[in-house]
């Protein structure tokens, strides 16, 4: 039973860590990414991670950044997500 427990949370734990996904491509030089961060970074840190990981799409690029949206959001149990459309002009 202890070990049970150990199991829960180290899975609760996997949840928390901060983390931005790869710039995917939605049009011709239009990308998207997402950044989730947990509730003690909140919104700002989730913000943050997605803008960086876009302008580092476009400077992969030798390109400069143009953001067109940033929505934010809440994702169970209590991450904050954000979502930058862009584009690498």
């Amino acid at each position: 039973m202890r070990w049970m427990g150990v199991a829960v949370c180290g899975l609760g734990l996997v949840g928390c860590a901060a983390h931005s996904g790869a710039a995917l491509r939605i049009g011709p030089s239009t990308y998207q990414t997402m950044a989730k961060a947990p509730g003690t970074s909140g919104s700002a840190g989730a913000r943050t991670l997605a803008l960086d990981a876009a302008n580092a799409k476009c400077a992969a690029l030798g390109k400069t950044i143009k953001v067109s949206d940033i929505s934010v959001g809440y994702a169970f149990p209590a991450s904050a997500t954000a979502t930058v459309t862009f584009e690498c002009d």
